[in-house]
């Protein structure tokens, strides 16, 4: 039945080839013409579609329409060879290498992290039955993403090595795998702004793995759940004031009003006196601009490591005059970190928008989210 159906392919792919020359027209310009795109509802970083029975996945890149890298995906390598630009992703992919661990939490929703065969750094691995590969010597270590070891990966010979792209990092960083037939994914979903949108990108991996219908029922069920939960009748009135962040290395990077955060604090019904500012990324402010809020502010959440309101107050004395620090009103991401100290918050949250959603909302509204149990956040003790 496969065999068929990859014959009716390759005929279908050189009649195409065929008609697009006869016709005067480049494969480029002739898969322009007839794809069917798949829309996204929240995502602006990928962009999926079919033309003349092959699935294309192209990555934008938010700050320039030029540089897209486009990917067509086949199950005869020889079906991408007409298309010069493209990068050819030979499916069905049995062995794969994410860079990130943002990737893994993609994979394992999928039920598929038994196709990870390495990972870049094991330390911020959070998943436990990678973690027990590893121990067994069934899981490699391929060095770190920003230094990754190409050696190691060209011996594995993965079907796909997927990266975080963009930013000062585009795919020629990984000329050297590509040269060994080895194609590499960028994903830019970390560069998306909003919950829901990072979220989307779980159709990606579905793509990726035939598994495209049954990854847009699960975003349907995150968006659902995420929707219902941000109109819970019992949150209303003005939005709680939060303080967010530490400072890191003298600099309070606060989120400005169209970052990622921002919109998950927006949609908790949370504020800060910078969520009016325009931007995705983040403000970066000295301790003298945030510390009059910090000493009215009830709540204070993200504080990066720290366990304990005693060892926020050991990183500068000055934090014991903040309100949130004398009333024990301050939250952490980290309720689900491993031994070896990776945060299940980056590896499966951003697949759980709802469930921080509701952490958030707990934290701002803990009466009308009394049986909610935290998740991802905890409360400092002291």
């Amino acid at each position: 039945m496969m065999r068929s159906v990859i014959l009716w392919c390759a005929v279908g792919l050189m009649f195409f080839a065929f008609s697009a020359c006869k016709q005067g027209k480049s494969p480029e310009k002739a898969v322009e013409q007839t794809k069917e795109v798949v829309e996204n509802k929240y995502a602006k970083n990928f962009e999926i579609f079919e033309s003349n029975g092959l699935k294309y996945l192209y990555i934008l890149n938010p700050q320039n329409n030029d540089d897209t890298i486009k990917y067509v995906l086949t199950y005869d390598d020889k079906e991408g060879a007409s298309f010069e630009d493209h990068h050819v992703i030979t499916l069905p992919l049995q062995s794969i290498v994410p860079l990130s661990s943002t990737n893994i939490g993609a994979l394992k929703l999928l039920n598929e992290e038994k196709k990870i065969s390495a990972v870049s750094e094991i330390e911020y691995v959070y998943d436990s039955s990678l973690q027990a590969r590893f121990a067994q010597g069934d899981l490699k270590e391929v060095g770190q993403s920003q230094s990754l070891n190409f050696e190691k990966v060209i011996q594995l010979n993965p079907d796909l090595v997927i990266a975080i792209g963009y930013s000062g990092v585009s795919l020629s960083k990984f000329d050297k795998l590509s040269d060994f037939g080895i194609p590499v994914l960028l994903s830019t979903n970390w560069q998306e702004s909003t919950p829901l949108a990072r979220a989307e990108w779980i159709k990606v991996y579905g793509l990726l793995l035939d598994k495209f219908d049954e990854s847009i029922g699960i975003f349907n069920g995150i968006e659902s759940r995420y929707q219902e939960i941000k109109s819970h009748d019992a949150i209303k009135g003005e939005p709680e004031e939060v303080l967010v962040n530490i400072p890191f290395k003298g600099t309070w990077y606060m989120p400005n009003g169209g970052s990622y955060m921002a919109h998950f604090m927006r949609d908790a019904h949370m504020q800060t006196p910078w969520m009016h500012t325009k931007g995705t990324g983040s403000l970066a402010l000295n301790f003298e601009e945030v510390y009059p809020f910090g000493l009215k502010t009830q709540k204070w959440i993200n504080v990066s490591y720290e366990n304990s309101i005693e060892g926020i107050v050991g990183l500068d004395n000055r934090f014991k005059d903040f309100a949130s620090i004398k009333n024990g009103q301050v939250y952490n991401n980290n309720n689900k970190v491993n031994q070896a100290g990776a945060n299940d918050y980056w590896e499966s949250g951003p697949y759980y928008p709802d469930v921080i959603l509701q952490d958030l909302m707990k934290i701002a509204f803990p009466k009308a989210m009394e049986s909610h149990e935290f998740y991802y956040y905890k409360k400092l003790q002291k």
